[in-house]
């Protein structure tokens, strides 16, 4: 089993944060998820030869809910220029 935590966009209540769960647990490979409402973030256990955390982020995008693995590119600047 691996980890991951998902950034989710809008993922701001209980009933948007049941839909993440519901949408997650129906794929295949996840065994296990916690989802901080508050931080709009979900740390999920998976197989890793079943599933990736890209294939749950995309997943989840599809259902509405923009998703992205922790400390994965957003296509933002890298600081190298501007220190940022």
């Amino acid at each position: 089993m691996q980890t991951t935590v998902l950034n989710i966009v809008g993922m701001s209540d209980a009933e948007k944060a049941q839909a993440v769960a519901a949408t997650l647990q129906a794929m295949a490979g996840v065994s296990a998820i916690n989802i901080t409402t508050a931080r709009g973030q979900a740390e999920i256990k998976y197989d890793g030869a079943v599933v990736s955390p890209q294939i749950l982020a995309d997943q989840l995008s599809r259902a509405g809910y923009p998703a992205q693995p922790e400390g994965a590119s957003s296509g933002s600047c890298c600081g190298g220029c501007c220190g940022g």
